[in-house]
């Protein structure tokens, strides 16, 4: 597959992520703008309300599009890969958009045919099937980042687990949780979201078990390569896997 193609399948995820919690988060909207497809899920973090600008932008669309997201009141993004960003920033004054002064890694890991299962010994890792699992989806998130509880239990309603297209996974050590993640698929790419470890278990290749088992299971459902948003913090850990950086997202800030 050419470079151009998994490029494509990394935004086109990463746009059906939010897409994906928004059909089952109450409140949650998405909606398209011409050429920009925008999803505001209402929670009060620009990452769950995004404008996604993946081909030259059209700033009339952008502007309809943050238009709308402003209109929601929360904080939002204007998203672009990073050699499209200028054409937004010539704009951003207008728009009333701020460039955030960090970009999000895209990553990619080319073929999942080599990836085997690492996991510690004393983790139980398993898919989520049932509500009651989703209560250590909760918690990691929660602790992972920094979220209220609340916030974290809206995010995963119970309808997600009967939602083909994204699949929830939990951990656990002695009985206690201990991290969460999320597989969400697009034709043959599978896209890794939410990885969260509760802070006493870190450093002990949780996160990367949890990675590479959502991983597998998107190569179970036909997936041939995987993505990942990351931090700036994570993108020596997810580079440590084989995973290299196909773009910078860049980051318009814009809000109510």
């Amino acid at each position: 597959m050419s470079d151009g193609s998994m490029t494509d399948g990394l935004n086109s995820n990463f746009a059906a992520w939010l897409a994906a919690t928004a059909r089952h988060v109450d409140g949650a909207e998405t909606r398209r703008f011409g050429t920009v497809a925008a999803t505001s899920v209402g929670v009060p973090m620009p990452l769950f309300n995004q404008a996604f600008v993946f081909g030259d932008p059209v700033i009339a669309d952008v502007e309809a599009a943050a238009a709308w997201l402003r209109e929601r009141g929360a904080p939002f993004w204007v998203t672009t890969p990073g050699h499209l960003a200028g054409g937004v920033a010539a704009h951003a004054g207008r728009l009333g958009l701020n460039p955030d002064v960090d970009t999000m890694p895209g990553m990619v890991l080319r073929s999942l045919d080599r990836l085997e299962p690492e996991v510690p010994a004393d983790l139980e890792l398993v898919a989520a099937t049932r509500p009651d699992q989703l209560d250590i989806v909760a918690a990691a998130t929660a602790d992972g980042f920094g979220a209220p509880i609340e916030f974290a239990r809206h995010m995963a309603p119970a309808s997600m687990l009967d939602d083909d297209s994204l699949h929830w996974f939990v951990g656990s050590i002695d009985g206690e949780p201990a991290a969460c993640g999320q597989l969400v698929m697009t034709d043959d790419t599978a896209g890794v979201y939410s990885i969260a470890v509760i802070e006493r278990f870190r450093r002990r290749g949780v996160g990367a078990a949890m990675t590479r088992a959502v991983l597998l299971a998107g190569r179970e459902r036909g997936a041939t390569h995987g993505v990942l948003q990351s931090s700036a913090m994570g993108r020596s850990v997810y580079a440590a896997m084989g995973f290299e950086t196909f773009t910078e997202y860049a980051l318009h800030v814009g809000g109510p």
